[in-house]
């Protein structure tokens, strides 16, 4: 059973309360994570927010630019014009591959190439000298806008994706602390009662040697340092039963050796009390009383030594409260 046990009582105390932090720590941990994600989701969100507004500024901005050169090309058929206009289709190409980067969806992605074919074609037709319609522009324009207002609702859906994803976390970090609790309490409870054992084996010990009862050997299982402590208790056990026998034998010897001489003393005064050897003066009467007297007095203090060492017994087989 002892190897079950750490080595010290100070090492199972630190264990029980690492185990019974156990479950708080994974909780915080758990809930460190989710915040982490939380984190890096909310900034690649405000981060793809921030590149899709730009994007779209900077496309809408460019395809009125290319609108108004368009329209003005139209009219007067100057070629710094179209210069402009094809300056400004660079300018839309470069953000549109800015805004592809996005997470767009499958459609979006399709609309936003058909877009981009389309204008394209419109450019050829350009430089082609064929005839073109500026209202066919603002249809690409309004097609356009179309793309831009569906990416608006996609980064809506993801902030909804964030918070929907905040509140299950939110949830799941309630239900884990209200578990963590009475795990961890149940765990401090199983570690109390363990050292409360180990602590009882120790006092049941020292009761039964303030008990006086020597008999039985001493024995306290539980980590190295406790059971040392039993060790030595049973070794006190050993010596105060030594001590108690040594003592009981002193106090006999004593009681035997102080009666016999103190009869035999009380005896042949009681014989010169009666006059058995001759008549005796009123001196010799009075020492003799007086040596009676002594050796009643002595023969009390005898029994009241003897019932000392009993009431001494008997007291100590009495448990103390605690």
């Amino acid at each position: 059973m002892s190897r079950l046990y750490p080595k010290s009582f100070l090492r199972l105390i630190l264990i029980g309360f690492g185990l019974v932090s156990l479950p708080l720590i994974f909780a915080l941990g758990n809930a460190a994570f989710n915040v982490q994600q939380l984190a890096e989701q909310s900034e690649q969100a405000v981060r793809e927010a921030a590149v899709a507004t730009r994007a779209s500024r900077e496309m809408l901005e460019t395809l009125t630019g290319m609108e108004r050169a368009l329209r003005q090309y139209l009219v007067l058929r100057e070629n710094s014009l179209l210069e402009d206009y094809r300056r400004q289709h660079g300018e839309f190409l470069q953000a549109t591959r800015e805004y592809a980067r996005l997470p767009l969806d499958e459609a979006g992605r399709s609309r936003l190439v058909a877009v981009l074919a389309r204008e394209q074609k419109l450019l050829s037709a350009l430089n082609d000298g064929s005839a073109v319609s500026a209202d066919e522009f603002s249809a690409i324009v309004e097609q356009v806008r179309g793309v831009l207002a569906a990416s608006g609702r996609l980064v809506d859906l993801e902030i909804d994706r964030l918070r929907t994803t905040a509140l299950d976390a939110r949830s799941t970090l309630t239900w884990q602390l209200l578990a963590a609790i009475p795990v961890a309490l149940g765990i401090a409870l199983w570690f109390r009662t363990i050292i409360s054992s180990q602590l009882q084996q120790v006092d049941r010990a020292i009761r039964t040697i303030g008990r006086a009862e020597y008999s039985d050997g001493i024995t306290v299982a539980g980590p190295q340092d406790l059971a040392y402590l039993g060790r030595r208790l049973d070794w006190l056990r050993r010596r105060l039963a030594e001590l108690e026998e040594q003592k009981n034998r002193f106090l006999r010897h004593v009681s035997h050796d102080l009666k016999t001489p103190l009869t035999s003393i009380r005896e042949g005064a009681q014989l010169l009390g009666e006059g058995v050897p001759g008549p005796l003066n009123e001196q010799q009467k009075t020492i003799i009383s007086i040596i009676d007297q002594n050796s009643r007095r002595l023969q009390q203090l005898i029994e009241e030594l003897i019932n000392y060492q009993q009431a001494g017994f008997a007291s100590s087989s009495i448990d103390p409260q605690p």
